[in-house]
């Protein structure tokens, strides 16, 4: 006696792009905007310029705020009074993500930021 061959069964759930199951998952988790928020780290070279990207960097994104670090205590004061301004760059990168505040702290003493590039505040 000849048996049939089987024939496969079809998922009873429809499948979906992986990438689409994806996207669903980070913004329903709130993840999305993380990580869009954390790519702006990326951007803050660009979004400051050289003579400041110079003597700080943006270190972390904690919720809606960007810590800063900076070279010197004379540098963090000028930051300090230009946060309005960079607030507006850095907002004006991707739509729909912003950051709230921004919180400069003194650097360590790390390799490529010791404070001596050559710069001074403007007066």
């Amino acid at each position: 006696m000849r048996s049939s061959p089987r024939t496969a069964r079809k998922p009873s759930v429809r499948l979906e792009p992986l990438s689409r199951a994806l996207t669903k998952y980070l913004e329903a988790s709130g993840l999305h905007t993380a990580l869009e928020r954390n790519g702006l780290l990326d951007e803050w070279d660009r979004v400051v310029g050289p003579r400041i990207a110079a003597v700080s960097r943006a270190a972390a994104i904690r919720g809606e705020t960007l810590v800063v670090e900076v070279v010197s205590s004379a540098w963090l004061n000028e930051l300090t009074m230009m946060r309005r301004t960079i607030l507006e760059r850095l907002n004006g990168v991707r739509d729909g993500v912003t950051v709230e505040q921004i919180r400069f702290r003194l650097a360590p003493t790390t390799p490529g930021m010791d404070g001596d590039h050559g710069y001074e505040p403007p007066t």
